[in-house]
């Protein structure tokens, strides 16, 4: 055996296949050992997330092959896209082969009638959207992760993101996805079954094509509004939704969250001590924006200036640099209740004094996706407690 789990005739056929496609360098196999999360050591102890090897096929026909060929020598396999949400899915608890889909990244074709992107899976958000404008095209709604995350990856992970106010979620654009089924058949899932591959982190398939709803390009216009406790805030958004207004995205931030994102920037634009909320309409329906600041001041809300509006806007992309005071950083998303948020953040807030920061989106306007961050130290013997904290906040959820 030169890995745990692959042989050497398992070897020679992988290398055989993909020449010089595969790695069984011990460094290679390292950095796929992980995401951007930390696990804690006496988790890692209970699973093996070194992969035997890691394989980067160039179509659906070669992953078809691989899932064939590693079914018959019973070795599991995981897909990859950027491994940039930090939850773990991408990375392997029984060894076995990692798939990384880095080189599937063409965009296939950009219908302009219909609307509609096909890509292959490793297709990088931010890179699409800059194709899509180019032909006076955007993206309906993609996660706050778009300038390093996959198409396929938001298929696996599911969820929500920015413009998902006025589009719901990923599952609710997309029209056809196409897969390797776990016996290496190539199956094309849409409508209903659409939920046997969504959300479901590559367990029953390796996608290889993803087919999805875009738009016409239009300006996106940010508000950016400031309110003294979350009480004020729910009620501006309950307000909000109960008009219909036609925002596009919704988006808020904790006192906590806006003082550490501030302090990792080393920026002092935002106010201190105040929940944010941001809204961003699009040019069509302009004729929202006073209607969504009369809203924020009859509730005791600060419309702030428009240079900070866009200024937060353009930072839309850099959660992640919370990361820069940890050095860890404990990740949580959650699903909570529109009307129920204020009532989360104060219950939060009053179990760990401030400790665990949030930033929302709005997946529709009945329910946020809470994304919770904790700073922590890996290398404290307190870690694994600190980590479990997470676990504490679902249950709040």
């Amino acid at each position: 055996m030169t890995n745990n789990g692959i042989n050497d005739g398992l070897k020679s056929q992988l290398e055989e296949m993909f020449e010089n496609r595969v790695s069984f360098s011990k460094l290679e196999r390292m950095v796929y050992s992980h995401d951007v999360g930390v696990i804690p050591d006496s988790v890692k102890k209970t699973i093996a997330t070194m992969p035997d090897a890691v394989v980067q096929p160039v179509n659906a026909d070669e992953v078809s092959a691989l899932v064939k060929l590693a079914n018959e020598n019973k070795v599991p396999i995981i897909p990859r896209g950027a491994a940039s949400s930090g939850f773990g899915g991408a990375v392997p608890v029984a060894n076995g082969i990692v798939i990384d889909l880095a080189r599937m990244a063409n965009v296939i074709s950009i219908d302009t009638e219909d609307l509609t992107a096909e890509v292959e899976p490793g297709v990088v958000w931010s890179e699409l959207d800059g194709k899509l404008k180019r032909i006076g095209l955007t993206l309906r709604l993609y996660p706050s992760s778009a300038p390093t995350s996959t198409v396929a990856g938001w298929v696996a992970q599911g969820g929500s993101g920015i413009g998902s106010y006025e589009y719901g979620t990923f599952r609710d654009n997309i029209v056809s996805v196409e897969m390797v089924d776990p016996q290496g058949n190539l199956k094309v899932m849409e409508g209903d079954d659409l939920d046997l591959v969504y959300s479901l982190e590559g367990i029953t398939g390796i996608i290889t094509k993803v087919t999805f709803n875009v738009k016409k390009d239009e300006e996106q216009i940010p508000i950016l509004a400031a309110f003294n406790d979350e009480k004020k805030l729910q009620a501006a958004l309950d307000e909000i939704r109960k008009a219909g207004t036609r925002v596009w995205s919704v988006s808020i931030q904790t006192p906590g969250y806006v003082e550490l994102s501030q302090r990792a920037a080393k920026d002092t634009t935002l106010p201190k001590g105040k929940y944010l909320a941001q809204f961003v309409y699009l040019q069509s329906s302009a004729e929202v924006a006073s209607e969504v600041e009369d809203i924020v001041r009859r509730n005791k809300g600060e419309v702030l200036p428009e240079n900070i509006a866009r200024h937060e806007w353009d930072n839309r992309f850099y959660t992640m640099r919370l990361k820069r005071l940890g050095p860890s950083l404990i990740a949580s998303e959650l699903i909570v209740p529109a009307d129920s948020m204020a009532d989360f953040l104060k219950s939060v807030d009053k179990k760990f004094k401030g400790d665990f920061v949030f930033e929302g989106i709005m997946e529709t306007p009945d329910r946020f996706i809470m994304m919770g961050f904790m700073l922590a130290d890996e290398s404290k013997t307190n870690y694994p407690l600190k980590f479990s904290s997470s676990l504490i906040v679902a249950d709040i959820a």
